[in-house]
């Protein structure tokens, strides 16, 4: 007879290996599962050292662990299991192994530093350009069909923009090629456990439960306001083509080998520190002028690169922020991209997004929790009146999976509003 009722399922409920009726939906007991190079050694763990770290999309998820009575070898696979082996919190590669001093014949204790697929991921590296044109999520596909045997493209998901200029890829390793063109998109990419490739703008899997009244999974609730790194406003330095004769201050024209860098209904250059205006272009591709020049109060030399610059604001968060400084602040704060590859195109996709992402006051924190869908990358939502938390959702970080119990996980979790992570903070450092 199927269960009904409040009656308790007897058996673990997986996909594809219980029946309907007979249990519930994602029943199943969170005990530690581990192999090493395929062989059982969940008996042979410490499981109160078991640390899995989880960070960000493009950072590299790392586990520690100290295991005895066997000897296991740097670059040996590794897998950790919940409930079941391939259950996986955790899969990639031992990178080092240390014995601890132990007396005479005692066990052999081993403190392991884990790695995830991205080293496996890494093995080859990319020489390939994709043309303008061409979709990103396509390259994408691309790139780990040629170039990382053993992985999926079951998580690319299709429809990122198309490319607005050709990407050269010169013996670049697979996941930085997938991070430039997740970030040319404003996407996010990273190998799972079972080593398929995600690439995407919003992550589709389940969300944590919501911190809120009714929700007893969580406890230690740290919350933070934060306006140090705001920006209400973003300028975006992209490539530019260079100039095939000496400018004079005050031009109307600016001749360059490549006007197709620049927009046919005018806009903005950098040249040095000075902002020039220009209102179109004398051909689509190939060398012409820059036409409709002003402000170039300083002459250019034969051969510099005029490069182009977007400016993107946020008048809403620009008043907000005014309102809340008060004083006749403008709510004005203002941030910096730049890359020499990027087109014009590309150059105002990164300035918007970097303006989307910084231009809230920022929410961090931290809390525990028991629940097994939280991961970092993920969405939750911070509902608590009693604290004056407002439906805010906020971003996790990092999260730290370890063994409260034999039979249970626990997950310190770290948040923020702002999606920062390692690439993030080296993009915005190299663009200061």
């Amino acid at each position: 007879m199927p269960i009904t009722g409040s009656q308790k399922a007897l058996m673990f409920c997986r996909s594809g290996l219980a029946r309907s009726g007979a249990t519930r939906s994602d029943y199943y007991l969170p005990y530690l599962a581990l192999k090493i190079n395929g062989v059982d050694r969940t008996l042979k763990v410490w499981k109160h050292s078991l640390r899995v770290e989880n960070v960000l999309s493009e950072q590299v998820d790392t586990a520690q662990l100290a295991v005895y009575g066997f000897t296991p070898v740097a670059g040996q696979t590794i897998t950790v299991g919940s409930g079941a082996f391939d259950n996986l919190v955790f899969a990639g590669t031992i990178a080092r192994t240390h014995q601890r001093s132990v007396r005479g014949f005692a066990q052999t204790i081993h403190d392991l530093e884990c790695v995830d697929y991205t080293w496996t991921l890494n093995k080859r590296r990319v020489f390939k350009t994709y043309p303008a044109g061409m979709g990103i999520s396509l390259a994408a596909a691309d790139v780990v069909t040629s170039y990382a045997a053993g992985f999926s493209t079951g998580k690319i998901k299709p429809g990122a923009p198309s490319l607005t200029g050709d990407l050269v890829f010169r013996g670049t390793s697979v996941m930085d090629a997938l991070q430039r063109l997740a970030q040319t998109a404003g996407w996010r990419c990273y190998p799972d456990y079972d080593k398929v490739v995600h690439f995407y703008d919003t992550e589709t899997e389940q969300a944590p439960q919501p911190l809120q009244v009714g929700n007893y999974l969580y406890d230690g609730l740290d919350y933070t306001l934060d306006i140090s790194e705001i920006q209400t406003r973003v300028y975006g330095v992209g490539g530019g083509a260079q100039t095939t004769a000496v400018v004079n201050a005050g031009a109307t024209t600016i001749p360059v080998n490549e006007c197709g860098w620049y927009d046919a209904a005018g806009g903005k250059i950098l040249h040095g520190g000075e902002i020039i205006t220009y209102t179109g272009r004398s051909a689509a591709s190939g060398a012409g002028d820059i036409t409709g020049v002003t402000g170039a109060i300083l002459p250019i030399q034969l051969g510099d690169t005029v490069n182009v610059f977007v400016q993107k604001d946020d008048s809403a968060a620009q008043t907000a922020l005014a309102a809340l400084i008060g004083g006749g602040d403008d709510g004005i704060r203002e941030g910096w991209v730049e890359d020499g590859r990027w087109s014009l195109a590309t150059t105002g996709n990164q300035a918007q997004a970097q303006l989307n992402a910084y231009r809230n006051t920022d929410v961090r924190g931290s809390y525990t929790t028991y629940d097994k869908v939280t991961r970092a990358g993920k969405q939750v939502t911070l509902n608590i009146a009693a604290r004056g938390i407002s439906s805010v959702n906020v971003t996790l970080q990092r999260v730290t999976r370890r063994m409260a119990n034999p039979n249970k996980w626990v997950f310190d979790a770290s948040f923020s509003v702002t999606w920062s992570d390692l690439v993030d903070i080296l993009s915005r450092t190299l663009g200061a």
